[in-house]
């Protein structure tokens, strides 16, 4: 998801990247998820030879503290190439989150909840990265990555909430303390090859992928409630026990063929296999007992098969580029929610076209059109029926049965001197994933989710 990706990026030292490539147009090699391109962070590899390497730290305030630090090292030879690096990064980040909220039933006004909650996240994350290069001659290199993040948050909030009745008088109040407690251990192999036939660029790339995450998360809420004279009136103790795990295994080949100097033709296949089993279950403590509450628990296991061929032509003539893909994809997911029963199986096989023409017109002018088709399939984040709660009213919860979003996007671009760009860009989508905001004003609970929306259109000049 894009929070864990944030969280990755933020323990990744400026000076470990060598080079961050922006791909707007990605062709039919990658995969057919996202619609505004492809990110594609090069790590640095020191070339020299011998022993290497070097140590950050840096310290950044802001309202809280930020401190990163680093160290790697890289010993090659001829033929080898060991490379290992730690980076530790710590810091807080807050949330303040004002809400007036209103209930109505029947269009009358039956009450106000005016809430303030404040939320802490001080966060330790240490990534781990090593492996080992071995070249047995000039065209060959097989490699060995290994990947860890260890991630650690302690998040904690205070939340008061004024009662007010129909006329917004004072009724009455509630305050919530949450002390929450999240491990996060995710651990990465990856086992690759290439090799070059010839000068040419003719040349063969394979991959064997595989992930495992494991998340462990405690959590502890108290809610304290008073009467309109502020005398306490009863106490609750909500318990949750929320523990997960997902894995990932993928292999994928891929290979160039190059038709002259100015055209060239890739092929392709991956296959993906993907298991997650996130058990969430929650307690009402009474009188020091844990007493279990089976309308917030939930155990949602879920498996995913994606198989993937593609072919890409890319050719260019005296001011005229030209690129034209076909990928399929065949996905086979099920899904089994054992608290409730409900379960679903889902095989559908797509193919996604793409096609980008760029023409030169002059020294000054550059012109250029794509047609595209993609998919964004929820992220396990989603579908993982998690509860992360501000206050009894308040929660965020993950939808297990969201469909994936699939999207056209039209786009002309003009270039004027390489430097002003005019563009004019136009996407439909179909079953739009988007977070909602749901309220039930009879039992007065809100919750935060995602909903598949019918359709989509976006519409865009700049």
């Amino acid at each position: 998801s894009g929070s864990d990706l944030g969280n990755y990026l933020k323990g990744l030292p400026a000076g470990s990247v060598e080079t961050i490539e922006l791909i707007t147009n990605p062709s039919a090699k990658y995969d057919a998820a996202g619609n505004a391109g492809i990110i594609n962070i090069r790590l640095k590899k020191d070339q020299r030879l011998g022993l290497n390497g070097g140590a950050n730290l840096s310290y950044g305030q802001g309202f809280y503290e930020k401190i990163a630090a680093g160290l790697n090292l890289n010993y090659r030879d001829k033929r080898w190439n060991y490379f290992g690096s730690h980076n530790f990064n710590h810091r807080v980040g807050f949330n303040n989150l004002l809400v007036y909220r209103r209930y109505r039933v029947d269009g009358n006004l039956t009450g106000v909840f005016d809430q303030n909650n404040f939320m802490l996240f001080p966060f330790n994350t240490h990534n781990l990265r090593g492996g080992v290069d071995f070249s047995p001659t000039k065209k060959t290199t097989v490699g060995v990555l290994l990947n860890g993040v260890l991630n650690a948050v302690d998040p904690r909030s205070d939340n008061r909430s004024d009662i007010l009745d129909a006329q917004e008088r004072y009724a009455g109040r509630f305050t919530t303390t949450s002390r929450n407690h999240n491990r996060w251990r995710n651990g990465s192999a990856n086992l690759n090859l290439k090799h070059t036939f010839d000068s040419t660029g003719r040349e063969f790339t394979a991959d064997l992928d595989y992930a495992r995450y494991q998340n462990r998360v405690d959590q502890n809420f108290v809610t304290q409630f008073y009467d309109a004279q502020d005398n306490p009136i009863r106490r609750n103790n909500l318990i949750g026990d929320l523990g997960g795990s997902l894995t990932i295994a993928s292999v994928k080949g891929d290979y160039t063929h190059p038709m002259g100097k100015r055209g060239k033709v890739e092929a392709g296949f991956k296959s993906s296999l993907v298991t997650a089993d996130n058990d969430v279950r929650f307690f009402n403590r009474v009188d020091n007992v844990n007493v279990p509450d089976p309308d917030q628990s939930n155990h949602f296991r879920y498996r995913e098969n994606i198989n993937a061929v593609y072919a890409n032509y890319h050719r260019e003539w005296a001011g005229l580029s030209l690129q034209l893909g076909l990928r399929g994809e065949q996905t086979v997911a099920d899904g089994n929610q054992l608290t409730t029963g409900q379960t679903f199986r889902r095989n559908y096989f797509q193919v996604f076209p793409s096609v980008f023409l760029k023409r030169t017109l002059s020294k000054n002018h550059d012109l250029s059109a794509s047609v595209s088709r993609r998919i964004d399939r929820p992220s396990y984040q989603q579908l993982n029926p998690f509860r992360l709660f501000l206050d009894p009213t308040t929660y965020r919860e993950g939808n297990p049965f969201l469909l994936p979003q699939l999207t056209y996007s039209a786009e002309v671009s003009h270039t004027y001197r390489q430097k002003f760009t005019t563009t004019l860009s136009y996407s439909r989508t179909t079953d739009n994933i988007t977070s909602v905001l749901l309220q039930n004003n009879e039992t007065r609970v809100t919750f935060q989710t995602d909903r598949n929306l019918a359709v989509f259109n976006y519409y865009a000049l700049s």
